[in-house]
């Protein structure tokens, strides 16, 4: 369910995303959650909530973050409680389960927990969440490596390492965008480095994942005024969606993979790109293109977007925000 609304969403399909939720949205929130099940449950519900509706709907976000944290916690103790029972001889339980699927299911709650911070404000809480997640993808990374010789099929242990892969760059992904938000670019630089490492491992349809690494790493020099390595790392994101023209990431007919990457990370690109052009000389005609097909592209985002009005201008920031006017916007790490 989880890794299913998560697909979903990067393949721009919204309103899919947003109905695996219904099923299990019943669940009374406020039982003691202790299990991955619970916490998948619970981060996938958040995961498209954030997706859809943030920054907007702070207070329903901030609800279901607390469930999914205290599932979080709930979890942690337990682990701790089979530990002890297992090592006093009482119990069958040991820390395998952490080096398991189920490692990297709590991982990705602690990641999706995480953006859901970041997106209320919350920077130190969110760093916190990102650090939890990224040790436990790191176990199970070491885990599956020692057991690659084992009788289990390879392809289910290639997915599995896909998935740790994808979750690891997402975590340092957002650890990274903290980083930015705290203009600390050293350590939002190193993060990014992790995450680009992470998803170029992951490789397959994994390419939007790489793309929306590059961006970030084309924002963050772009605001920390390093322009040349912003322009090469904003092209170098623009050929995995599709091109380095305006018009060929505006073109719907393209590869498999590239019809993966949601609408808004396009947009994304190409509003980022329109900032950056505009902050230099001579550059206002490109600027304008990339600026009017950002537009475009952010009209097909989904319906549950454009339900929440949400403009370009309020999640990046407009034309002029590396220029210093105006705010950079609502968006992560923005």
């Amino acid at each position: 369910g989880l890794q299913q609304a998560r697909a979903l969403l990067v393949a721009g399909r919204d309103l899919e995303a947003a109905s695996t939720t219904t099923s299990s949205s019943s669940s009374d929130p406020s039982s003691s959650a202790s299990s991955s099940a619970d916490i998948c449950r619970l981060a996938q519900q958040l995961l498209v909530q954030h997706a859809i509706a943030a920054p907007f709907a702070e207070e329903l976000l901030a609800k279901k973050l607390q469930h999914l944290q205290e599932a979080l916690i709930a979890y942690q103790q337990q682990l701790r409680l089979d530990y002890t029972t297992s090592s006093s001889g009482n119990g069958t339980t040991s820390s395998s389960e952490v080096d398991s699927l189920q490692g990297i299911l709590v991982a990705m709650g602690h990641k999706v927990a995480g953006d859901a911070l970041l997106a209320l404000g919350s920077l130190d809480a969110a760093a916190d969440s990102y650090a939890a997640a990224q040790p436990l993808t790191n176990r199970h990374s070491a885990s599956s490596d020692a057991g690659s010789g084992g009788s289990g099929s390879s392809s289910d242990a290639g997915l599995i390492k896909r998935w740790q892969q994808e979750v690891a760059a997402d975590a340092a992904a957002g650890a990274a965008q903290v980083g930015m938000a705290n203009k600390e670019w050293e350590n939002a630089e190193e993060s990014l480095s992790a995450a680009l490492n992470a998803a170029e491992s992951a490789g397959g349809e994994a390419s939007p994942l790489v793309a929306a690494v590059l961006l970030l790493l084309g924002s963050m020099y772009a605001r920390s005024a390093r322009v040349l390595f912003a322009e090469g790392m904003l092209r170098e994101a623009a050929k995995f969606l599709g091109g380095t023209e305006p018009a060929k990431l505006l073109d719907a007919s393209s590869s498999s993979s590239r019809q993966l990457a949601h609408p808004s990370l396009k947009a994304a690109l190409c509003w980022r790109y329109c900032q950056l052009l505009t902050a230099m000389p001579n550059r206002s005609r490109e600027a304008g293109a990339w600026g009017s097909a950002a537009e475009q592209l952010w009209s097909k985002a989904g319906e549950p977007h454009q339900k929440t009005g949400r403009t370009l201008q309020e999640v990046l920031g407009g034309a002029e925000a590396l220029q210093g006017q105006g705010k950079h916007g609502h968006g992560s790490g923005a």
